[in-house]
């Protein structure tokens, strides 16, 4: 399990060299996120790399209880299932459930993001970061950063900041467009 945690970090690694690019590609194919299993923090029990398969799009959102534009995009983020219909889902990551000293659960950053997530009526899954999750978190440089991933579990796309549900679904459609052979319309019912 540890080498295929780390195979996929470095995976990773390389695949930021290449951020620019839509698809991201290593020499040895596409690069896939995870494998990882994480507590979701809003009660639903564990989730693993298999949450990507209930839809077409996911988008991994990385993010803090800080950080301003991480906040002001949650009621955005939280409308963008309903939006779709289920086609493109959300994945938080809260980045400061673990203290960077220590490597404790942070329970004030928990309680703080509780808190965030009730006012911005987002109800989608939020994992505390796992030893994949945590080893991802700490080469980010920014939050909030997200991953489109397709139903693969393949890494189609990478973005820095914060966008609203219709900039996000945008995202999404141009993913899905690259990814599959048949086009599939992320706002159709």
């Amino acid at each position: 399990m540890l080498k295929k945690t780390l195979a996929a970090i470095m995976a990773l690694c390389i695949a930021f060299a290449a951020i620019p690019a839509l698809a991201m590609e290593t020499p040895s194919g596409p690069v896939t996120f995870g494998p990882f299993s994480a507590e979701d923090l809003n009660g639903e029990g564990t989730i693993t790399e298999d949450f990507f398969k209930s839809s077409q799009i996911t988008i991994v959102n990385f993010w803090a209880t800080w950080c301003g534009p991480c906040i002001a995009e949650l009621p955005d983020l939280a409308k963008i299932e309903e939006m779709t219909d289920g086609k493109v889902k959300v994945l938080g990551v809260l980045t400061d459930a673990i203290d960077m000293y220590t490597g404790e659960r942070d329970d004030s950053a928990i309680e703080g993001m509780e808190k965030l997530l009730a006012e911005a009526e987002a109800e989608y899954p939020v994992l505390m970061p796992d030893t994949f999750l945590a080893a991802l978190t700490s080469m980010l440089q920014y939050v909030p950063t997200s991953f489109i991933i397709d139903k693969d579990g393949k890494v189609l796309d990478v973005v820095v900041s914060s966008r609203s549900a219709e900039e996000w679904i945008a995202v999404a459609q141009e993913a899905a467009d690259e990814a599959y052979e048949t086009k599939v319309d992320l706002l159709s019912k």
